[in-house]
């Protein structure tokens, strides 16, 4: 049996109306990624620091936040600073050394020996070092010399420094106790003079020396 050619041409529609089936996805597609993009371009950079506020302590470490959140002091003379960082300084070296005891030594000079005396109308040996470390430093000192003695640390004599207390036997119990000075030289009351100095290079003071003792260092 033959069949009749079919003719398509009718079955083509035409129409006014724009044609968006083929090209209606492509151009939504294309809208759509240039709004993500401006998105992205708007937003990620504040996103971007804020991620670095967060993360910043873990990268620098908190030793490092610390130092830079201290405030900035102004550098004091070498000195000074020596004096200061040095873990063996002394409170009378650090803080005004040979000059303050010459000054304080001024203000004794002369004064008689008194046993059991702690005034300008008398004093002993270890009245002489009680008053000058409470009324310079505030520091209080056992009030015989034997309870001195067991202050502080002990230093060799060829690293005496200012304001060390400094030891002697004078007797077969008797003890005896001055401050250093300096350049060998040490401030005490002694029983025939008062309040004077003397070096320990002296045949009398040389013989009879003990120990030193230097109290622990104070932080100023």
């Amino acid at each position: 049996m033959c069949r009749a050619p079919i003719d398509l041409k009718p079955m083509i529609v035409y129409s006014n109306k724009p044609l968006m089936g083929h090209c209606s996805y492509p151009l939504r597609s294309y809208l759509l990624s240039m709004t993500f993009l401006l998105v992205v371009l708007l937003f990620v950079p504040g996103c971007m620091q804020k991620v670095q506020v967060i993360y910043l302590p873990d990268r620098v470490g908190s030793r490092q936040l610390e130092s830079a959140s201290l405030p900035i002091v102004a550098e004091s003379s070498g000195a000074d600073s020596a004096k200061k960082s040095d873990p063996s300084c002394q409170l009378w070296a650090c803080t005004g050394g040979t000059d303050q005891l010459l000054e304080y030594f001024k203000s004794w000079q002369g004064v008689g020996y008194k046993y059991g005396g702690v005034s300008s109308k008398g004093v002993d040996c270890s009245g002489l070092t009680l008053r000058a470390y409470k009324e310079l430093y505030g520091v209080n000192l056992p009030r015989t010399v034997v309870e001195q003695s067991k202050q502080g640390v002990r230093v060799e004599k060829s690293s005496l420094r200012p304001g060390d207390l400094v030891f002697f036997k004078t007797g077969r119990s008797a003890r005896h106790v001055g401050i250093y000075l300096g350049e060998n030289m040490f401030i005490h009351a002694s029983r025939s003079k008062g309040v004077i100095q003397s070096s320990l290079n002296n045949v009398y003071w040389r013989t009879r020396y003990w120990q030193a003792k230097r109290l622990e260092p104070v932080r100023l």
